[in-house]
């Protein structure tokens, strides 16, 4: 980071301001949203642009990754290389995913072919939302919304 940026950031918002990465709040909000309870093992993908963020967390984070694509078909190379190193299988294993697509995406519509169990994020929970937010797809802004859970 520039250190223009970080300084402007504690010129404006004081010295106890701090620059996040992404993938902070994303992992973050994966371990607030995951609970105790969770299952031994999962992968989790967030879409933003043309960034594809991968996560596998079992007992702890075990990979988290960014990678550029340009093609619904780079989206599905690198999830599924992912799952093989890691050892998860696109037949059985589940995968959630947040970011900016929908349904009919086609970046959705690709992975749902070699992934059995591929299913939408939801908000995290536990906050509180304004009404406005309701006209938005749940799988959106996750990363954002989980900035609350960074400390």
């Amino acid at each position: 980071v520039e250190t223009a940026v970080a300084e402007w950031l504690h010129a404006t918002h004081g010295p106890t301001a701090r620059l996040l990465h992404h993938t902070s709040a994303l992992v973050a909000g994966l371990l607030h949203q995951r609970g105790p309870a969770a299952p031994a093992r999962q992968l989790y993908l967030h879409l933003a642009g043309p960034e594809l963020t991968l996560v596998v967390l079992g007992t702890q984070l075990e990979f988290c990754n960014v990678f550029a694509i340009s093609t619904p078909e780079d989206a599905v190379y690198y999830t599924i290389l992912v799952m093989q190193e890691l050892g998860l299988s696109p037949d059985q294993d589940a995968v959630t995913i947040w970011g900016d697509l929908t349904s009919e995406s086609a970046i959705f519509t690709l992975l749902r072919t070699y992934i059995r169990h591929l299913r939408f994020g939801s908000r995290p929970f536990g906050l509180q939302y304004s009404y406005r937010l309701n006209e938005l797809a749940e799988c959106r802004h996750f990363e954002l919304f989980s900035l609350a859970f960074c400390t």
